[in-house]
């Protein structure tokens, strides 16, 4: 089963519609490199990097299956993940409670249009742990 696939039962058991992933262990599997910033957002239907100028051309070259997107002073976290909420009408998106500050997590509750969750994608660990035992 693929990584994708893996996340994508583990929203339907979390009953969520996407999850915003924003800690470095999690993103790195998506981006294909291993960085701080940027986000990946993975949901039902679609999934999506989202990565400033830095790491866009690098991160094109490697993210197969994967909608990119470019952060910069328009096109901000809230202004995209909010495009993602409307285009696929999600209601309910997890994020990394235990890796979000408050201050962060309180920030998205009031910008983004879905009703966050704290959630942890426990399966990316799963599944990382069984690539090393093949």
């Amino acid at each position: 089963m693929t990584l994708l696939a893996s996340l994508r039962d583990w929203l339907k058991a979390q009953q969520l519609d996407a999850v915003l992933l924003s800690s470095r262990q999690n993103k790195q599997p998506h981006l294909g490199i291993s960085t701080g910033s940027g986000y990946v957002v993975i949901s039902r239907e679609s999934a999506h990097i989202l990565v400033d100028s830095r790491y866009f051309v690098e991160v094109e070259a490697r993210a197969q299956g994967y909608q990119l997107h470019l952060l910069d002073a328009t096109n901000t976290l809230t202004t995209i993940v909010n495009q993602i909420i409307a285009d696929e009408q999600l209601q309910t998106l997890g994020f990394e409670g235990q890796q979000v500050s408050w201050e962060t997590a309180h920030r998205w509750k009031s910008e983004l249009n879905a009703k966050l969750v704290s959630a942890t994608p426990d399966v990316l660990r799963q599944i990382k742990r069984q690539r090393r035992w093949r």
